[in-house]
């Protein structure tokens, strides 16, 4: 759910990506609304502290600890993760691959600033900071960014997160000049 701005981008590709992740939030605020078909009661506090455990503490654990396979079993199986600079990835493989292959990282913390929701539908919207090494580069770099996770209650009563989106707060790399 996380990762720095290593890519390098034209302002326009960036333009070009934020339309499947506003899309997505929009998508979002249109079912929380109809939700019951009047204003949204939200989450009740079970609901939330299992979104709480599930989506973040879960999540946030097997990051630190680089269990991408635990962190994919957060999310469920045909979910949609959004990083940057890249294409959307669509299930848990493929989310385990473009995590197996992320530059080497440390001091991973993420937290949750936003749990909310109606019915079977919630999100959460949070921060997160790490060290992290991008490639070429000789030292690892702060980084922090946000994030935002949608969920969905399962037929077990379980949350798993079916949308994940994050970004860097740091400025894109500039790109280099062309050799002349």
């Amino acid at each position: 759910m996380f990762s720095p701005s290593l890519h390098p981008t034209t302002k326009g590709e960036t333009m070009r990506k934020l339309g499947v992740p506003v899309a997505a939030v929009l998508a979002l605020g249109t079912l929380v609304a109809c939700q019951g078909g009047g204003a949204a009661a939200g989450l009740s506090a079970s609901d939330r502290a299992a979104v709480q455990k599930s989506i973040v503490d879960d999540a946030v654990a097997a990051l630190a600890a680089k269990d991408f396979t635990a962190f994919a079993n957060t999310y469920t199986s045909d979910a949609a993760y959004l990083p940057p600079n890249g294409p959307g990835l669509k299930g848990r493989d493929a989310m385990i691959s473009f995590l197996s292959s992320f530059p080497p990282y440390s001091d991973f913390n993420a937290a949750a600033i936003t749990i909310d929701g109606a019915g079977n539908v919630a999100y959460v919207q949070g921060t997160y900071s790490m060290m992290v090494t991008p490639p070429g580069a000789s030292a690892p770099v702060k980084d922090e960014g946000k994030w935002v996770v949608t969920a969905k209650r399962q037929a077990d009563g379980s949350w798993k997160a079916t949308i994940g989106i994050f970004n860097s707060d740091l400025p894109i790399a500039p790109v280099p000049a062309p050799a002349k």
